[in-house]
């Protein structure tokens, strides 16, 4: 298109001629650390999940390990854990405070 077309004989046409609104890097980067932040603001809002595993370590004995704490509760004999077979939490093992 020439400038004639725009009505612009002795100026130059603008930038953006067909009338949208311009996008700049910086403004880019301003909107995308606008995001992050406002994504790392609500992440830090939400309340933290408690984290816990449970299961069986007897015909009637039962184990939980809620936020660092290993309960074993019941009645009867616990299962043998010994070096060939590991107990059930020793997954977390790092977990337990």
């Amino acid at each position: 298109m020439s400038a004639k077309q725009f009505g612009y004989i002795d100026k130059k046409p603008p930038r953006n001629p067909g009338g949208g609104a311009k996008c700049t890097c910086s403004s880019l980067l301003k909107k995308f650390l606008s995001l992050i932040l406002s994504v790392l603001v609500v992440g830090m809002s939400l309340p933290h999940v408690a984290w816990a595993e449970d299961g069986k370590c007897g015909d009637n004995v039962t184990w939980s390990l809620v936020n660092g704490t290993l309960t074993i509760s019941g009645k009867g004999k616990m299962y043998d854990y010994d070096d060939n077979s590991s107990a059930p939490w020793s997954g977390s093992k790092e977990n337990i405070t």
